[in-house]
Order: C-alpha cells, then structure tokens, then sequence
C-alpha cells in the first residue's frame, strides 16, 4: 500500500482554483479549472494529476469544468501510503463537497474507483475508466509475481490485506457489480501493467458499456493521445445532462 515512486506535481495551470478538504484525516487539495458541468478525473497508482492535464484542457475546451487532484502519498500530496478503499472514499467525499458530478474518469486504480462509486450509487450520468484495474485477486496475483512469492505467501499476503482494509475480495471485483448508468472503457492492447482482455470482458458481461481500444500506447501513454481525449469528451457529451454541449458531437 506504499507507492514506490511519484509523478512530477502537477504545474501550475491558468484559470485554476483550488479547494482543500480533509478525508479520514487527510488533506486534498483539489484544483479546478473551467465552467459548466463538473468532471472529477482520478489518476492510478503511482500516477497523479500531472498526468490528466491534456484530458483536463481538453475537457475544459468542451465547456466543462474540471477537478484533478493528487492522491494520498502522490504527485503533490502529503503521506506514504494509500490504498484503493482510500481511493473511492477520497473520490465520494470530493463529490459530496463540490457537488453531483457529470461524470467520472479515471486512469487504472481511479478507473475502478470511478466504476465503483457508480456501481454504489454515486450520482452521475456516467463513468469514464482508462484500463482499470479489474479486481482484487489481479492485484494481489501481479504483486506475489513481481516479488516471487509462493502460493502459500501470496494467500497469507491477501488475507493481511483484507483484514487491514476490512473487505471482502468481491467487493473490488468490477466482473460483480452492475452499473446504473453508461460507462466507456478505454483500453490498449499493448497495455503490460494491465492485460487488455480484461476490459473486453467487463465489456462483454455490462450492457450499455463501450470499450475504445487503442494500439501500441501501453498502460501510460494512452492519457496523452488526443483521440483517446476526443473519444471521452465525445462520449461525455453524448451522456444526459450534457445539454447544449452535445448538440455538436454525436457518438459513432
């Protein structure tokens, strides 16, 4: 539950504001930059805000108004470790402080915390997840492979975690939940850190939900492709609510 790196914090922005609030304890400080209907973005693990700026100014140009922020032990924001319960707390704390959002995106750790709080009822017209980490299990399976742990390890490692966190594993399983609204799906097929697969079976077992592939992007660079951008702003445009802001786009 210790990142092992940090982004660079994210740069100064023109036409920002900033909001701090506290969460279980922690200070976050959100930043916020345009008008209309609001868009929270949620960055993944060992990511942070800096990495959402093309997303966030592209959105910004739509006519909505954005909300980026860092993450416990991330980017700018105090702290050494955080963990994925954190990340969904953070994200409905956010909403409850700033209001029902227009939609949620977010990029691997954030992506699942943006179809969780769906799946849970936040209100939103739909969710946007950028290769999202597809569960618990897939966690705990690519951490005891990255260090070698043995299958008797690896159980006694997600045991510890689920006592600590106080979950149950289907509690981080987005293959059980059900989604209330539409959702999009953006996924590489290069993507290492996160098989592609997964997303097209969540694709396969959700209705109303759209998967945008891309190609040789990789798990990182798919948040600076301006089609990846064009393709979300688009769809979120098309969501209800949008209004005006969708009279010129239309989902193909």
């Amino acid at each position: 539950m210790a990142p092992r790196s940090r982004v660079a914090p994210l740069a100064p922005l023109t036409g920002v504001s900033h909001h701090e609030l506290s969460v279980r304890r922690r200070r976050v400080r959100v930043h916020l930059i345009g008008e209309g209907p609001l868009v929270v973005l949620v960055h993944g693990w060992q990511g942070g805000a800096s990495q959402l700026v093309l997303l966030a100014e592209s959105l910004r140009a739509a006519g909505f108004r954005v909300a980026l922020f860092d993450m416990p032990a991330h980017g700018e924001a105090p702290g050494w470790s955080t963990n994925g319960i954190e990340f969904v707390a953070i994200l409905e704390r956010i909403v409850a402080e700033l209001g029902p959002p227009h939609a949620v995106v977010g990029h691997s750790l954030g992506g699942t915390a943006a179809l969780l709080a769906l799946a849970r009822g936040l209100p939103m017209a739909g969710a946007v997840a950028v290769a999202p980490m597809p569960s618990f299990e897939f966690a705990v399976r690519n951490y005891a492979r990255s260090f070698g742990l043995s299958p008797h390890a690896k159980d006694l490692l997600a045991r510890r975690l689920e006592a600590r966190l106080g979950i149950q594993p289907q509690e981080f399983d987005l293959a059980g939940v059900r989604l209330p609204a539409p959702a999009l799906l953006v996924h590489d097929r290069l993507d290492r850190a996160i098989p592609w697969r997964h997303s097209r079976r969540l694709r396969d077992r959700w209705s109303g939900v759209r998967l945008f592939e891309t190609i040789g992007l990789g798990h990182n660079r798919v948040l600076d492709a301006e089609n990846v951008a064009q393709t979300i702003v688009e769809f979120l445009c098309s969501l209800p609510g949008a209004g005006a802001l969708g009279a010129a786009m239309s989902w193909s």
